[in-house]
C-alpha cells in the first residue's frame, strides 16, 4: 500500500551511519540522524540479530551478506 501511495518501489537499508551499528530503536535512530529524517515508523525492529543480504536485481548478486 505504501509503495502504490508512493509510486513506485521503496528501497532501505540499515539505519545507520558507516561502520556504526544499525540503529535497533527510535531512540538509536534520532541519536543517529536528529532531525534529518523526516518521520520514524513504529519503534522497534524484530527479533533479527543480523542484518539482511542486499542483492541486486536482476541478477541476484550479493551486495552485502547479511551472514
Amino acid at each position: 500500500a505504501m509503495c502504490a501511495v508512493f509510486g513506485g518501489p521503496i528501497v532501505s537499508n540499515s539505519a545507520n551511519p558507516g561502520g556504526r551499528p544499525p540503529a535497533r530503536t527510535a531512540m538509536a535512530l534520532r541519536r543517529y540522524f536528529g532531525d534529518r529524517v523526516d518521520y520514524i515508523l513504529g519503534d522497534t525492529v524484530g527479533g533479527w540479530r543480523r542484518p539482511s543480504t542486499i542483492r541486486r536485481w536482476p541478477g541476484g548478486e550479493v551486495v552485502r551478506d547479511g551472514g
